[in-house]
């Protein structure tokens, strides 16, 4: 093969992928249109949080009571069907404390926004006991866990509450530039009033994958540096994402 030929087909290479670096950052941005928040678009492609219900009371919630994602301690591989979202999950790793780490990040992400008022949980870390305890008395999760923030938010005079369930908190296996294994998330997220009623309903379930496999996501490879994400990267793109829904929701005009 002669010099001028292998000069051609690496320039050809560069050129390729600068072009589906291109456009993939331009499909990127454009999923993210609509939840532009303050002029900063998403990073993630708009379909990391999938929506299963959205009710037009939650423009009338003024205060809002923010607790604790709960982490479902199940086996790893089961197949989960959230009790109050209705979106089926697959069952992975999960650490006790990835609900506080949620509550955390979300508790971070919403701080700005004007309305509704946050109520924020007194001693957070001990949610997720007292959920269980509610769950022993009942028999049946879905029931304690909705019974546990009712009995909350009608305690603190809040007019909803704000709350998930963790199903997978997977940490990354080996390094950014070579993981043996994905990071992965999936958790449920909901808004239900004081009188138990559901007013937001929502599902986000990701699991990084290799780029050459899926070629849609490619602005956000980029924009995280070409790289294998830890998990609470992953996680706080899902959580920004709940929040920028959640702002939109909150803020839209009464009928």
């Amino acid at each position: 093969m002669s010099a001028s030929w292998k000069s051609w087909s690496r320039a050809f290479g560069f050129i390729a992928l600068f072009g589906a670096i291109a456009l993939g950052c331009t499909y990127s941005g454009y999923l993210g249109n609509e939840n532009r928040e303050g002029g900063a678009a998403l990073t993630l492609p708009s379909r990391v949080l999938r929506v299963t219900h959205k009710s037009d009371r939650l423009a009338g919630v003024k205060t809002l009571l923010l607790v604790p994602f709960v982490s479902y301690p199940n086996k790893e591989g089961e197949i989960l069907k959230d009790p109050l979202v209705g979106a089926v999950f697959s069952k992975g790793l999960c650490p006790v404390q990835s609900g506080y780490t949620l509550y955390r990040m979300l508790e971070d992400a919403l701080r700005p926004m004007p309305e509704p008022k946050i109520i924020y949980t007194d001693e957070p870390e001990g949610v997720q006991a007292t959920v269980w305890e509610y769950a022993k008395k009942r028999g049946e999760f879905g029931e304690a866990l909705s019974s546990y923030l009712i009995d909350r938010v009608k305690e603190t005079g809040a007019d909803a509450v704000l709350s998930g369930v963790v199903y997978r908190y997977k940490e990354r296996v080996g390094e950014a530039l070579g993981a043996e294994e994905p990071a992965s998330i999936a958790f449920s997220v909901f808004v239900l009033s004081r009188d138990g009623g559901l007013l937001f309903g929502g599902a986000v379930d990701k699991t990084q994958k290799e780029l050459l496999g899926n070629i849609t996501d490619v602005g956000y490879y980029v924009k995280g540096g070409l790289s294998w994400w830890p998990v609470g990267r992953l996680a706080r793109f899902g959580i920004d994402e709940v929040a920028s829904t959640l702002r939109s929701a909150f803020s839209a005009p009464k009928e």
